[in-house]
């Protein structure tokens, strides 16, 4: 197997889970789909906790410690924005060890009601980045923001660009900023490309992918 990696290592994007996830995909489709769903989600936790995420096709709510997968009944509209990688990483089980460091840690319950609000097909706007604004949110932003001063100085430049919603990717270091529309995540790329060398503009498309040009 040749692998060409696109995703920054250490940068909270799942880039080594979905790997592996893909190459499971792979041997199943060429041994003629010969192990059913069920046991390939059995397969992809053994192997990593987030691996069963990737075999997903639709949007999924995730449990556990990872291996619990529960289908949601939506389809997101186009939404844009960029991915900045700082230059550093961050190791995957440091951040889990300080993230269950903190004492007395509530989980938040804004992504509980955001799905809530997408689940009901209702609520979903044609712009859903306003939407996608009000309830993004990350456990080990705190954690990992106070750790590493460069991250958190990367994620104050994004706010100040005028990002709608700035937030830490996973355990980290990428950072996600999300964008009104195409035109506001150009703006982004030209006021930030003065701070950051690795930049990418990023997409939804589902369900065919999700697009990333480089910048």
């Amino acid at each position: 197997i040749d692998l060409y990696k696109r995703i920054p290592t250490e940068a909270g994007l799942g880039g080594g889970s979905s790997d592996a996830a893909a190459v499971l995909r792979a041997l199943n489709n060429y041994f003629n789909q010969k192990v059913e769903p069920l046991e390939l989600t059995a397969m992809a936790a053994h192997i990593g906790s987030d691996v069963p995420l990737f075999l997903a096709e639709k949007p999924v709510r995730v449990r556990g410690r990872g291996e619990i997968i529960e289908s949601l009944d939506f389809e997101l509209p186009v939404f844009w924005g960029i991915l900045v990688h700082p230059g550093i990483g961050v190791s995957t089980p440091h951040a889990y060890a300080a993230l269950d460091a903190v004492p007395n840690r509530q989980p938040g319950t804004s992504t509980e009601r955001l799905l809530s609000r997408l689940c009901d097909k209702k609520e979903i706007p044609i712009n859903i980045s306003e939407l996608l604004a009000t309830g993004l949110s990350n456990d080990f932003e705190p954690v990992v923001l106070t750790t590493y001063p460069d991250i958190a100085k990367a994620h104050e430049i994004i706010v100040s660009a005028g990002a709608l919603r700035t937030l830490l990717c996973g355990s980290g270091s990428a950072i996600f900023g999300l964008a009104r529309d195409l035109q506001h995540t150009n703006q982004l790329v030209d006021i930030l490309t003065v701070n950051f060398s690795s930049i990418m503009i990023v997409s939804s498309s589902y369900p065919d992918a999700f697009n990333i040009k480089q910048i």
